[in-house]
């Protein structure tokens, strides 16, 4: 049974890869505003630091996570897009067609976060993960065996994904998740995203 929680920032990758997708580019800027989504209950997202003004990178906001960018850059690319990317990348939970997708408000699984953050470390390839690939008894006698799948589906093109992995990358050397690096001196290539939630 898998046990669906709140994405919260891990989510954005998804974002940006379909933005990146559409032909958006890393160093394309965008205003860091306080935007008031009116048809969406006068909704307004809210960047952790409660700092406004000026612009970001489409790199510089998914390195140090604003929520406003990224809301942002989601309404441009279009809500039911990266819906459709999530879905592609096998995300099956429900998610919610509004702007705080973009923030992960959205409850997925683990496993399904997983398997799209394989898609892009595999070149934009999503495949099945699994969680046991061999078993074997006390002498050594293979019980069960599993290999991954030989065909996997491409949701992105390999050139973004590889961005992708340069994007997450800035993250751990010079965003949110720089403790990595300078807390506990890790030295090793790393890409990721860290994420907070309201819940």
């Amino acid at each position: 049974m898998r046990s669906n929680r709140q994405a919260g920032s891990t989510f954005k990758p998804l974002v940006y890869l379909e933005a990146l997708e559409k032909g958006f580019a890393p160093c394309d800027f965008y205003p860091n505003d306080s935007i008031v989504y009116e048809a969406y209950d006068d909704w307004t997202p809210r960047n952790a630091d409660r700092s406004y003004g000026g612009y970001y990178s489409m790199k510089g906001a998914l390195i140090h996570s604003v929520n406003t960018v990224s809301v942002e850059l989601l309404m441009q690319v279009g809500i039911d897009s990266v819906l459709e990317l999530a879905a592609g990348a096998g995300i099956k939970s429900e998610l919610p067609a509004v702007p705080s997708l973009a923030l992960g408000t959205g409850e997925v699984s683990l496993y399904e976060m997983m398997g799209f953050y394989q898609a892009i470390a595999n070149q934009g390839i999503a495949k099945k993960p699994l969680y046991i690939s061999r078993i074997e008894d006390s002498s050594g006698r293979v019980l069960e065996e599993r290999l991954p799948e030989v065909e996997g589906k491409a949701i992105c093109s390999p050139e973004n994904a590889a961005v992708m992995v340069a994007l997450l990358k800035g993250v751990v050397d010079d965003g949110t998740a720089a403790g990595l690096r300078m807390k506990y001196r890790f030295s090793e290539d790393i890409a990721g995203k860290t994420g907070t939630t309201q819940n």
